[in-house]
């Protein structure tokens, strides 16, 4: 039975080896290196343990493979994923700032990743956790309708939803996005945004009013993410938020990161784990992925995780 499931972009990052050069000059390149926030996000609930299942398009290719690979490898179910003759696997290109910060440079919207299979109901039935990312509504509205449609059956079966409000500026271009935004955030039973897509999504500038706009709605728990700093967890049940310190590591490659985190977390909830629990696995996961340079080459087994935790608490 899938306890997990995730709809959006599968695709390949390439990207700058060094910081400090960006895409419009000659340089060197690493890659192709499997990716897509859902993607990342579904790999690390596949390695830590649980049965989980990505809904997406890939092309007929080797960046096709190279995805479809990985994620088979890691036994996340793919059967879902449908490879598209005549259309390419979507691609981004990446450059880092000196100060850490990323650009990308999409090939996603003509791509493969906006041609995937549809659900039947009997496949959204026993889904514990429907997680969105942001990005992913962002690519068409047709995706972004299926994200709807297919989150509004799970929440009808009995299903929960998890939104990471990931904004991309990149694809921020279209007039349904912020529309599809609003009906998943009020659809949301938890919401794990940094502190800018926080105030975006609920256009608060106050952290506490913008929790409780989101409690408001539909949320119970709100997860802030606060990088090298760590995590506030928001409760409809606790009248102060839990916060859970960051691990301290050599970092060298931020990319997946917050995507690793939200599978930490879910994951933690899908166990029973209490808050504080639940947002030291999700900062393991993220703080574990930064380690290493490829938004998927963080991505550790569940002993891995648990003995990294067990000796870094």
């Amino acid at each position: 039975m899938t306890e997990v499931l995730t709809l959006g972009e599968i695709l390949v990052e390439i990207m700058r080896e060094k910081r400090g050069v960006p895409l419009n000059i000659e340089g060197t390149f690493r890659g192709p290196y499997p990716s897509g926030a859902p993607a990342i996000f579904i790999d690390t609930v596949a390695n830590l343990g649980h049965n989980c299942a990505i809904v997406g398009g890939v092309g007929e290719d080797e960046f096709g493979d190279n995805c479809l690979s990985r994620l088979k490898r890691d036994n996340v179910d793919v059967s879902s994923v449908k490879i598209n003759k005549g259309m390419s696997t979507a691609v981004a290109f990446v450059s880092y700032n000196e100060d850490g910060s990323r650009k990308f440079i999409y090939h996603l919207r003509d791509s493969a990743a906006t041609a995937i299979s549809f659900l039947q109901d009997e496949e959204l039935r026993d889904i514990k956790f429907m997680h969105i990312m942001g990005c992913s509504l962002m690519i068409n509205k047709q995706m972004a309708d299926q994200i709807i449609n297919y989150a509004t059956k799970v929440k009808e079966f009995g299903g929960r939803i998890s939104f990471d409000p990931n904004v991309r500026s990149e694809l921020m271009t279209e007039e349904y996005i912020k529309d599809s935004v609003d009906k998943i955030t009020a659809m949301a039973d938890v919401i794990l945004p940094g502190v800018k897509e926080l105030e975006l999504i609920t256009g608060m500038n106050d952290i506490e009013e913008g929790v409780d706009r989101l409690f408001d709605q539909n949320a119970n728990t709100v997860v802030l993410k606060e990088g090298a700093r760590g995590c506030r967890i928001y409760s409809k049940y606790l009248k102060s938020p839990v916060f859970v310190p960051s691990f301290n590591i050599d970092e060298v490659d931020p990319t997946g990161a917050g995507d690793a985190f939200d599978a930490g977390f879910i994951c933690g909830l899908i166990e029973g784990k209490d808050l504080k629990d639940c947002g030291i696995l999700a900062n393991a996961c993220g703080a574990l992925n930064a380690t290493r340079f490829g938004p998927m080459e963080g991505v550790f087994k569940r002993e891995v995780v648990d003995e990294f935790i067990s000796k870094n608490l």
